[in-house]
């Protein structure tokens, strides 16, 4: 069973106790980041930021108080996108700007549309059953596999793509009309 099977809290335990196999996961985590091309770090920078990664995820999880709140991959990618942005921000890159770059980045009124749009997702999200909820979460932001899923919770792969399918119903409900529950 490799790291990402296991349940957030063991993953975070294990981690804790510095497990060889959990720790190279993480650090896996980091680099998708750091290898991202949306933040176009030079090779040779990337194991200064996954080690800075690193460092920081553990300084956050070895707190007594910390709880995560969603996913230790979560809490990686979260640090590590700190760490590229800080890394942007130290550099002064001057490079001509791609074409295609500009139509990325949408227009104030698109951008506001699509914060108010994110915003209606996460209170239809909310309004969800937890099933749903985790369900969502597992599968689109954790991405995991049905399989992975259906062995970790004990249930049936096919009933889970079921309930994922009544779960997108409802949400899709939700974010047009705002009354169906799941």
């Amino acid at each position: 069973m490799t790291s990402h099977q296991h349940e957030p809290s063991d993953l975070l335990r294990r981690f804790r106790r510095g497990e060889s196999e959990t720790c190279q996961q993480v650090e896996r985590w980091a680099l998708e980041v750091v290898r991202s091309r949306r933040y176009g770090v030079l090779a040779s920078d990337h194991d200064d930021l996954v080690q800075e990664t690193l460092r920081q995820t553990w300084e956050q999880v070895s707190d007594p108080d910390f709880t995560l709140s969603h996913s230790l991959r979560a809490l990686v990618h979260r640090i590590a996108m700190a760490r590229c942005v800080d890394w942007l921000r130290r550099r002064r890159v001057q490079v001509e700007v791609q074409d295609d770059l500009l139509r990325e980045v949408p227009d104030p009124t698109a951008r506001l549309e699509l914060e108010q749009q994110v915003e209606r997702l996460q209170g239809a999200l909310g309004s969800l059953k937890p099933l749903c909820r985790d369900l969502i979460r597992w599968h689109f932001h954790e991405r995991r596999t049905y399989g992975d899923i259906a062995r970790d919770t004990g249930r049936n792969e096919s009933t889970l793509r079921v309930h994922m399918f009544n779960c997108l119903k409802a949400l899709r409900s939700l974010m047009g009309t705002g009354d169906a529950t799941a």
